[in-house]
């Protein structure tokens, strides 16, 4: 049993750093390298550390969840460091792309840590109307993955996951992926996806038309 717990916490640890890597990718576009995915999953891991959450440990994410600013403070550390090589000059990219984000950025209240927010609600509505477009789609994946995690750790219950802005989910071909596999292996635990889109023909022009119309 214990080893079974220990294993969905695994994973939950994997999708969360999965899901803001893929955000990344997303906001970034052609500029988010394949170094810097990497750079962004060890500096994932060195945040968990730091705020003393550990992967192999179910106990340890009951601590406070790290955020955005202990990140950055990592890359303006690293970006100082001469004897990382080529990592250097990532840290400082990803330093400098991400200033929005900073105490002072644009985008600086969303880097509060999370209150009031019940992933253990029966029926969950999150309103992305007041988000900038600039970080809406950015956003919206970070949002999903939170909620996606609740059926990491929640099998046992209903979680109906709704997904705005589908055809940006649809046309990436990872996080296409991950909308199937979430599709095709979470009905056998009561999670299932809305998907919502313009153009419905996201679906067939990307490839997974027959599957999703299989699997739904």
């Amino acid at each position: 049993m214990e080893a079974a717990r220990k294993y969905i916490f695994e994973n939950m640890y994997d999708l969360k750093k999965g899901t803001l890597i893929n955000a990344h990718r997303i906001w970034l576009g052609s500029e988010f390298t394949s170094n810097m995915a990497s750079y962004l999953d060890e500096s994932l891991d060195y945040v968990y550390e730091q705020a003393g959450i550990y992967r192999d440990d179910p106990g340890s994410f009951s601590n406070p969840m790290p955020v955005y600013p202990a990140l950055r403070l990592k890359w303006e550390i690293d970006k100082e460091n001469k004897n990382l090589g080529t990592k250097q000059k990532t840290a400082e990219a990803l330093y400098n792309k991400t200033y929005q984000f900073s105490a002072t950025g644009l985008f600086n209240r969303y880097c509060n840590q999370t209150k009031g927010l019940d992933f253990n609600k029966d029926f969950i509505i999150i309103d992305m109307a007041n988000v900038p477009d600039e970080i809406k789609t950015f956003m919206s994946v970070i949002v999903n993955g939170a909620i996606a995690s609740r059926f990491s750790t929640h099998n046992e219950r209903e979680t109906y996951l709704a997904i705005d802005e589908g055809g940006v989910y649809l046309r990436d071909k990872l996080l296409r992926e991950q909308l199937l596999q979430r599709l095709t292996q979470g009905r056998s635990h009561k999670f299932f996806q809305w998907i919502a889109t313009h153009q419905p023909s996201d679906f067939s022009k990307n490839g997974v038309g027959e599957d999703f119309r299989t699997n739904t």
